[in-house]
């Protein structure tokens, strides 16, 4: 089959759920992967990668895409845009690639006006996360409130990441299947003895933005003063002024078992809300798969790891956590099951069956 997929991210920045799947389907089918659209005036106004459009293959079957941006404004402007001028440029460097596939995979509601008119061919919504409340741009968030129900209804096929997501969607539409997170099956796995030394390291990997919870981050510092926090990854609040933490910004993905390996703890710090309840947390899936032990804020989708990870409901309890041994969650055997349970390549394998199955019941007529 062929597959056009509206992106949510850029190919080569850190590797998430749309890349792995991306590259798993390209494995037996023909990929357009396509990049958000950098607009002109943003590049002006805040420079960094172009404007301009690009076309790399990675490899036979997938192809990344990125569409010309001269005569597209800032996504934020289609949220007052009545007649649709701002996709225009869009659409038309879409359209050959819209013409010759089989399939629309969607993975970002901001893509709806794109796929709004289209009618012959499967399309699929693939809802990883709460991006409403994930962004903090007002006009954004007025965006995809109006699209996404669009989309959710237009939608042939919806895969979700959370049992929230599911719950919300399960009486609206008839084909909405969960789809969880997961882990390589190829991840390198590092053990480090960590016994010898004094300091106690706890470890975050992941974005740093308004979800963080930086008090929890102080309640480990103050803690003992033999516990220090690293925190890998974009940083987009004020920093913690305390002397043992450490921000390490951005690094590449096959640093991070290297990184990993060096954590006592792995953390999962998260703000206690509504919005907690729609993340299915990569990084967890990664934790356990390098067989570190984990404490994590609790949450729906972090009850399905049951015993294997350490929770806490509040600072009360995360205290008296912080005193206990944890130790690692797996036999060699264990890890090993798990990451098969739980890989990249079993979710996109479930998800091609359900997808054969439709277009079974379509070459029926059913």
């Amino acid at each position: 089959m062929r597959i056009l997929y509206l992106a949510p991210i850029s190919y080569n920045e850190l590797k998430q759920r749309p890349q792995h799947i991306a590259d798993i389907l390209a494995q037996n089918h023909e990929i357009w992967y396509v990049e958000p659209t950098i607009s002109f005036i943003k590049y002006v106004i805040k420079g960094g990668e172009t404007y301009k459009s690009k076309n790399i293959d990675i490899n036979d079957n997938l192809h990344v895409i990125k569409l010309d941006g001269v005569f597209t404004n800032h996504i934020s402007c289609q949220a007052f845009n009545i007649f649709h001028y701002n996709i225009i440029s869009e659409r038309l460097q879409l359209k050959k690639y819209i013409n010759k596939v089989d399939i629309i995979w969607v993975g970002y509601p901001g893509w709806y006006e794109i796929i709004e008119n289209i009618k012959d061919k499967l399309i699929i919504y693939d809802k990883m996360d709460d991006d409403v409340n994930i962004t903090n741009n007002l006009l954004i968030r007025k965006l995809l409130l109006k699209v996404e129900p669009k989309l959710i209804n237009k939608a042939n096929l919806i895969f979700v990441t959370a049992i929230k997501f599911y719950e919300e969607l399960k009486y609206k539409k008839r084909n909405v299947y969960m789809l969880p997170n997961g882990v390589c099956d190829d991840i390198k796995y590092i053990k480090k003895d960590l016994q010898k030394r004094e300091e106690r390291i706890f470890g975050y990997i992941g974005t740093i933005a308004h979800w963080f919870d930086t008090k929890a981050i102080e309640i480990i510092l103050n803690n003992n003063i033999n516990n220090k926090v690293i925190l890998v990854g974009p940083n987009y609040i004020p920093e913690i002024k305390l002397p043992n933490v450490k921000y390490m910004g951005c690094i590449s993905k096959d640093q991070l078992p290297e990184i990993i390996a060096g954590f006592d703890i792995c953390l999962y710090p998260f703000k206690k809300n509504n919005f907690l309840d729609t993340i299915d947390p990569v990084k967890i899936y990664e934790y356990l798969a390098l067989n570190k032990p984990v404490l994590a804020i609790n949450s729906q989708e972090i009850k399905k790891f049951n015993k294997l990870i350490e929770t806490y409901d509040d600072y009360n309890e995360l205290e008296k956590k912080l005193n206990k041994i944890i130790p690692p969650p797996f036999s060699e055997e264990e890890r090993i099951n798990f990451i098969k349970e739980n890989s990249w390549y079993s979710r996109v394998t479930y998800a091609m069956g359900i997808i054969d199955a439709m277009n079974i019941l379509k070459i029926k007529g059913k």
